[in-house]
């Protein structure tokens, strides 16, 4: 070995290979790509995120279908959901808020 450290390419491909093997490893083997992404995603997202995530699932479903306020809360959920995806998977979430 020549003491050089490899280049930024192989290292990148070793740690890709790395992460597939954990997700293996973890149960993830079934997930698609845009489940592993929102997965990934969560795991990066600030804890206050989460929470409010939880908080308008809850509301969500405390409220009445079909209603403007259920409208709002679905919206304000989707939207913080595209800011939490956009951080770990940008094309991802911009695909989604193209599909809403």
């Amino acid at each position: 070995m020549s003491g050089l450290r490899p280049s930024p390419r192989v290292r990148a491909e070793r740690l890709a290979h790395e992460v597939r093997r954990r997700e293996l490893e973890e149960g993830r083997a079934g997930m698609s790509a845009p489940e592993l992404a929102w997965e990934r995603a969560l795991e990066l997202a600030p804890a206050e995120e989460i929470e409010e995530l939880e908080r308008l699932e809850a509301l969500s479903l405390t409220q009445e279908p079909r209603t403007l306020p259920m409208l709002e809360t679905l919206q304000s959920r989707r939207a913080l959901q595209e800011r939490i995806m956009y951080r770990s998977a940008p094309t991802l979430a911009a695909f989604y808020r193209v599909r809403r």
